[in-house]
């Protein structure tokens, strides 16, 4: 399963046809509110090992970061066995910074989402016999 979380419904829509056109077949929630993406990961923790996040990180009321917080305060070990990987536009070296001194964030991308990028992080995550996100 795939969760996008952005308050930009454009890219929402953009993310969804990327990772369509490019093989992923797994299921695939978007949310413009993030507080709609937490009710969904704390209400659905047993679907978590195979969960593909990518989540935006400047959002108004509630940003990646701060997402990522709350989820770790419910249960600091929820976002282990997580693909998550912070979506941004900006080019604020602190992003950056502050994303590598969490230890379940995958990595960061910059936007737009291309199939190039979503080709490099499937090939980072593949595993020899099965990746449960491209058929």
């Amino acid at each position: 399963m795939v969760l996008l979380i952005d308050d930009s419904r454009i890219d929402l829509k953009v993310n969804r046809t990327i990772l369509e056109k490019g093989g992923v077949e797994a299921p695939i929630l978007t949310f413009d509110l993030p507080e709609q993406g937490l009710d969904w990961i704390l209400d659905h923790r047993s679907k978590l090992p195979n969960l593909l996040v990518l989540l935006d990180i400047n959002m108004p009321l509630i940003n990646g970061f701060q997402l990522i917080d709350t989820i770790q305060r419910h249960d600091p070990h929820l976002l282990d066995h997580v693909m998550l990987y912070l979506l941004t536009s900006s080019n604020d070296s602190e992003d950056y910074i502050k994303a590598s001194q969490y230890t379940c964030i995958k990595g960061l991308i910059q936007k737009p989402l291309n199939l190039e990028k979503l080709k490099k992080l499937m090939h980072t995550h593949a595993k020899p016999q099965h990746n449960p996100f491209i058929g």
